[in-house]
């Protein structure tokens, strides 16, 4: 939910994406990293597969 009235102001850029929206994604990287946060489906991409095992390890 959007808020106007929040102000952040620590100079950064601040992008917001909606992991049940993977599949609007235009960037496959970025599709392929939501659709592992909403899912847990790491599908062809090592880097995914690496995080998810160092994932396991650590719980």
């Amino acid at each position: 939910m959007e808020n106007g009235d929040v102000k952040i102001d620590d100079k950064t850029l601040k992008v917001i994406y909606n992991a049940s929206a993977y599949d609007k994604a235009e960037d496959k990287k970025i599709r392929d990293f939501l659709r592992f946060i909403h899912t847990n489906s790491t599908g062809e991409d090592d880097l995914l597969k690496e995080f998810e095992q160092n994932l396991n390890l650590r719980l």
